[in-house]
């Protein structure tokens, strides 16, 4: 499976899910990340999501070909499923290699919320 790693200003490397919610068809993923900042990661227009336990994470990647996930989500949003469509299949890792949440979505945006002693 051939996958780019989705760019942000601080990685992935060592981090940890702290929550996740979906309103209509966004995904908001809470991420800590190894330095303790909050990572917000937004998904917009979701049109598929699959928790397989997520935990620790090493990175969010995209995939750049076609897959069996991305195929059978589409296959329930088109009743013809075109050739382009705006869907893309992003997945965070586990420290296995392995995808421990995956999002079909047209959109991917991440930014660190400021960190407040408390």
């Amino acid at each position: 499976m051939a996958m780019v790693e989705v760019c942000a200003d601080i990685g992935f490397a060592d981090s940890e899910f702290r929550s996740y919610e979906r309103t209509t068809d966004t995904l908001i993923v809470r991420v800590r990340a190894w330095n303790g900042k909050l990572l917000l990661v937004r998904f917009d227009d979701v049109v598929g999501a699959r928790d397989c336990l997520p935990g620790d994470i090493t990175g969010l990647y995209e995939h750049t070909c076609s897959t069996d996930f991305l195929v059978q989500t589409l296959g329930h949003v088109y009743e013809n499923v075109p050739d382009n469509s705006p869907y893309k299949h992003f997945a965070f890792t586990n420290l296995d290699d392995q995808p421990s949440l995956e999002v079909i979505a047209a959109e991917c945006a991440i930014r660190a919320l400021r960190w407040r002693a408390r």
